[in-house]
């Protein structure tokens, strides 16, 4: 074989190469494209969904049901059909990440119990020890729906991917403080009292910034579809 046709050789070879690695990243681009499709769809729907959840559950207190007497029935039906809709989204979701179907299972179940315990008027000591069992729940679907939309976000946005661990580490010490503050208001009941109400406040903000990065999830999905369609248009 002649040098000129080792190197006509060669050069196929590297083109043929590079061919083959931008066709396996152009299929890439493309599964990306329809996972930033699906989610920046569903989280938007989510992230209505917790709204909604939110001002009904503001008008099912105690407080809006001293006014209107209605409330106090309809609240909890209410927030039960708002809370399994998020968990049906969830479920939704979970079709592309798996760690939301624990998560959505989890929301309904829990949800369905409190409910039920709230409308039937069991006695307080039962309604808590039934109740006990839902925290649990609700810690567990919390971090499985946390770490799915870290698990969503990795090539989308590794910045906000990294936010949602960081929440959840963050929930962890916000709650740990809360239960530590409550043994320490057995010792000291002014520090513990301080305390636990600044670990409530902490708890609070971290509510609030779990939607913001929600939004922000939700956002960056539909961002990245739209400039990967328009990509794909222009290259066309």
């Amino acid at each position: 074989m002649t040098e000129n046709n080792r190197a006509e050789q060669t050069y196929s070879e590297n083109v043929t190469d590079e061919s083959q690695r931008a066709a396996v990243e152009a299929r890439r681009q493309e599964a990306l494209a329809r996972k930033a499709e699906f989610f920046g769809k569903w989280m938007w729907i989510y992230f209505l969904m917790i709204i909604l959840e939110t001002i009904v559950a503001v008008i099912s207190l105690d407080i809006v049901g001293e006014t209107c007497s209605v409330m106090q029935w309809i609240g909890p039906l209410l927030g039960l059909a708002c809370s399994v809709a998020s968990g049906v989204v969830l479920l939704k979701m979970s079709e592309r990440e798996y760690q939301y179907k624990i998560a959505g299972v989890l929301y309904i179940t829990g949800n369905i119990i409190e409910a039920a315990v709230e409308l039937s008027g069991i006695a307080d000591n039962w309604a808590l020890f039934i109740l006990l069992p839902t925290a649990v729940f609700g810690l567990i679907a919390m971090y499985n729906e946390w770490m799915g939309h870290a698990s969503v976000m990795i090539e989308i946005d590794n910045v906000l991917a990294e936010k949602w661990r960081k929440l959840w580490k963050r929930l962890l010490i916000g709650i740990g403080g809360m239960f530590g503050s409550i043994m320490l208001m057995l010792m000291i009941p002014v520090v513990g009292l301080v305390a636990f109400l600044v670990s409530a406040i902490a708890v609070a903000v971290i509510a609030i910034m779990k939607m913001v990065c929600l939004y922000q999830s939700a956002k960056a999905c539909s961002r990245w579809f739209e400039d990967t369609s328009t990509g794909t248009e222009t290259m066309v």
